[in-house]
């Protein structure tokens, strides 16, 4: 989840690593390379889902302007 985002977007490493350090534990070691178990973890899944949602919209905020996001 996620990575493709940011192997092409630098942008995007820099929200992957501030999330990782505000909860002090790598989200994206776990969303890169498993294991699933942990993943399919709801609070784990929750946190992986928030992550690259907030790192969909950094992207897009360098790429157009939009007047909302959903």
């Amino acid at each position: 989840m996620g990575r493709e985002l940011a192997g092409r977007f630098p942008e995007a490493v820099g929200v992957l690593h501030r999330i990782d350090r505000i909860l002090g534990f790598s989200l994206s070691r776990i969303c890169f390379e498993g294991p699933v178990e942990r993943l399919t973890d709801p609070v784990i899944s929750g946190l992986a889902v928030f992550r690259v949602s907030a790192t969909t919209l950094e992207v897009a905020r360098g790429v157009v302007r939009p007047a909302a996001f959903a």
